[in-house]
């Protein structure tokens, strides 16, 4: 929720990016006794990756580009965690295309086969504007409005990761309206 406060006034929050870029620190900060779990790690931090892959993009110039050069690695090494990892077939490949797209535009590792399989498998859940049921019984249900439904809606199906990387498609959604 920081990220969008920030983004939303930069100019006004800049305590609250301080305060977010310290948890980012020690958030991601491997000799930090507390630091998080990894996505390799725990399932969760899978979400959280994407969670946090969008704030930074949102708050690109307010805070990613003033992180010091070490938490900027840090931040990479902990997304790059992402990369070869299992995803539940389920809406959750979205986590990790945006996760690996974040990394492609701030000079992190990626994986092309990861996207193009995560957009493969979305492609094969698409139904009606819905995620249907997937192959392992679990049913993701959201409204075509969602983001993650809009962000390849025309796109999809048709594209491979290094075709969306070369549009910019997705970090124009992350980026947002200028």
């Amino acid at each position: 929720m920081a990220s969008f406060r920030i983004a939303g006034d930069p100019e006004g929050t800049g305590w609250i990016a301080d305060w977010y870029a310290a948890g980012l620190d020690a958030g991601t900060n491997p000799a930090n006794p507390d630091r998080w779990p990894t996505p390799r790690e725990v399932q969760q931090a899978k979400v959280e990756a994407a969670s946090l892959a969008v704030g930074l993009a949102l708050t690109r110039e307010v805070l990613w580009e003033k992180l010091p050069p070490r938490v900027k690695e840090q931040l990479i090494a902990w997304f790059e965690t992402v990369i070869g990892e299992e995803y539940p077939p389920i809406n959750w490949v979205w986590f990790q295309i945006v996760v690996e797209m974040f990394l492609t535009s701030v000079g992190g590792r990626f994986s092309n086969d990861d996207i193009d399989a995560g957009l493969a498998l979305h492609d094969s859940l698409h139904r009606l504007c819905q995620l249907e049921r997937s192959p392992v019984g679990r049913s993701e249900r959201y409204p075509p409005e969602r983001p993650t439904k809009r962000l390849f809606w025309h796109e999809r199906s048709t594209r491979t990761a290094a075709d969306l990387m070369s549009m910019g498609l997705v970090m124009n959604f992350l980026e947002g309206p200028r």
